[in-house]
């Protein structure tokens, strides 16, 4: 992971933020890839394990599962389950023709993430137990 001060982050094109809900890291999903500050530190990573480098749309936190949390790029929908050191893509969830905006979970709609498309509509996907 490389490794920037914060006044670097600002320089980046910043998509989208999932902010920590259990004292995880600040996920943040730029044009440049995605970066990780753990909780309290003014230091950003950037993440490279499984992602490619270039736009992240969109990045959450799941809201059942404590350190699992989700991003996409390039309409591929990609897992972390070490608090967003390291990702990998899930298996039959790319929307090609689709633009991801927005991603999230909220326990009032149950165990599902929600993925929100400008011209597609919103798509979800059942999270497990």
């Amino acid at each position: 992971m490389e490794t920037v001060e914060h006044a670097a982050v600002h320089g980046n094109d910043i998509r989208r933020g999932a902010e920590p809900a259990r004292g995880e890291a600040v996920l943040l999903g730029t044009a440049q890839g995605l970066y990780r500050n753990q909780a309290g530190s003014t230091r950003w990573e950037r993440v490279s394990e499984g992602l490619q480098d270039g736009t992240v749309t969109s990045v959450a936190w799941d809201g059942f599962r404590e350190g699992y949390a989700w991003c996409v790029q390039f309409g591929q929908l990609y897992e972390s389950a070490d608090n967003g050191r390291s990702w990998h893509p899930l298996p039959g969830s790319t929307l090609e023709n689709a633009s991801i905006r927005k991603l999230w979970t909220d326990r009032a709609i149950g165990r599902r993430l929600l993925a929100v498309t400008p011209d597609l509509g919103i798509y979800y996907l059942d999270l497990p137990r």
